[in-house]
């Protein structure tokens, strides 16, 4: 699946990490299919899901990679026969990867602006305890927050 997620980082510009990346999640016996995709990619690594042992995660999150091995792979294998919901995800997925490749996350207005909505935009799981922001606004206020600082 493609995902975008945030992390608090002191060391970032703004205090705030957006990272994309492509993965496929398996149990312990499906291993095979992960080598198959580090194979088909010639690139990615596998480990363990955190919080788990017996589930495997191989994950892509070189923005040069997924611009030019998952993205393609997605438009030729999977947007042929995905769901509406995929093809609107690879969309904002692609415009994100855009914005980082045009240095969008180097420009505090742009980051808040255009970034952190797409990021907002593509989160599937809102409402839990370990997310790290609550919603847009608050990633938005805290980036503000972080920048007054400096």
């Amino acid at each position: 699946s493609l995902n975008v997620s945030a992390k608090k980082l002191a060391t970032a510009k703004f205090g705030l990490l957006i990272d994309p990346e492509f993965s496929i999640t398996q149990h312990v016996n499906g291993v095979s299919n992960l080598y198959t995709a580090m194979l088909v990619f010639k690139t990615g690594r596998i480990r363990y899901k955190s919080g788990s042992n017996a589930t495997l995660v191989f994950i892509i999150d070189n923005r040069q990679t997924l611009e030019e091995k998952v993205i393609p792979f997605f438009e030729n294998y999977v947007i042929p026969y995905g769901s509406t919901l995929k093809q609107k995800r690879l969309l904002k997925f692609k415009e994100l990867i855009l914005l980082f490749k045009q240095n969008c996350h180097q420009d505090l207005n742009c980051f808040i602006n255009q970034i952190l909505p797409l990021w907002d935009s593509m989160r599937m799981q809102k409402g839990q305890k370990n997310e790290t922001f609550e919603s847009l606004k608050d990633a938005q206020h805290y980036v503000r927050n972080f920048n007054s600082k400096i």
